[in-house]
């Protein structure tokens, strides 16, 4: 599959089938001018790179950001200097355009293989070795696979959705991945839409077929919201509350669906009456019984790209983060 703007990935060397990944070296809040090296995977924000589309190219911004819209908040893939060999760092985009303007150059669309192309140096990302704490550098292209790159929305699927199972990972072939936020969709749905969207991606999973937003015009309203039906009969579970659970039972909670291949919509919500839809449909790996860790991928209906009609494909925490919705899921329905 092509990749997408607004979404995040995983980035790995396609050499040798490598086991290390792209990686923030440090520790806490992302700072200027940290390197970026590989490393075994760990399935944390340290990894996972989104594609921020910019004028004549795009930008590879690390999870970590504060900010992904506040270009001094937002850190991207960077050169630290300006010849061949020249360190890989993160910076703030903020006045530094130049040396974080990216290609992502097509090798193998199907199995998401690209060279990343500093375009304004002519220069390719290239891992020193194929280990643990190798060091990233900018060198002119090679023409080699040691400059290919495999994009993955999982550390456990290899670039892809697997439909099963491996050790503490599930991952369920979700078909569409609506996004409230697309330039084509009405002013009530960028709003207040994302139910809907999870509604369209839920019963295009459950009949196997693509339905859109306007296939689900007459299963909403802009006084009472998302009716929680849809075509063909399609329909949810009455509300499953989750108040009175701890952070760690959430998460059980909803990682037990999942590990049966049944996606959930989850409703977080945040402080001020923000909430905020989004449907589990990936486990990672086991849980560490806190957001950060719960080993949990969402489609996220809320996608900044608004040319694309797909959501984003994150982790719960990056959902959550991104609409400010960071209390927890308090209640999730179940298609019927």
């Amino acid at each position: 599959m092509a990749y997408a703007f607004g979404q995040s990935y995983y980035f790995r060397p396609y050499r040798g089938n490598s086991s290390f990944w792209l990686n923030r070296q440090g520790e806490g809040a992302i700072a200027n001018h940290q390197k970026a090296t590989l490393y075994r995977a760990t399935g944390a924000a340290d990894q996972r790179l989104i594609v921020y589309r910019v004028a004549g190219g795009c930008q590879l911004v690390s999870a970590l950001s504060p900010d992904i819209d506040d270009a001094q908040k937002r850190f991207g893939l960077n050169i630290y200097g300006q010849k061949a060999g020249s360190v890989c760092d993160f910076f703030p985009a903020y006045k530094n355009f130049n040396d974080e303007l990216i290609d992502l150059i097509t090798v193998d669309k199907d199995n998401n293989l690209y060279r990343i192309k500093l375009i304004n140096y002519n220069l390719y990302l290239t891992p020193a070795s194929n280990s643990s704490g190798a060091a990233l550098t900018w060198e002119n292209a090679s023409n080699a696979d040691n400059q290919i790159w495999q994009l993955c929305t999982s550390q456990s699927s290899g670039g892809g959705s697997t439909g099963g199972s491996t050790g503490g990972s599930t991952t369920i072939t979700m078909p569409v991945n609506a996004n409230q936020n697309y330039s084509g969709n009405s002013s009530w749905i960028v709003n207040y839409g994302c139910a809907v969207c999870c509604g369209v991606d839920l019963a295009s999973w459950k009949k196997n077929k693509p339905y859109t937003i306007s296939d689900f015009a007459n299963y909403y309203d802009e006084t009472n919201g998302y009716y929680w039906t849809g075509p063909e009969n399609f329909s949810f579970s009455d509300a499953i509350s989750l108040a009175s659970l701890n952070e760690a039972q959430t998460i059980e909670k909803i990682r037990s669906y999942v590990k049966n291949h049944i996606p959930v919509a989850c409703h977080a919500v945040g402080s001020g009456n923000r909430q905020h839809w989004f449907v589990a449909y990936e486990l990672t790996g086991e849980s560490g019984g806190t957001w950060a860790t719960a080993g949990i991928k969402v489609l996220d209906p809320y996608n900044r790209d608004f040319d694309s009609t797909e959501g984003r494909r994150v982790t719960i925490l990056e959902a959550m983060q991104t609409s400010k919705v960071t209390l927890g899921v308090d209640r999730i329905r179940i298609p019927n």
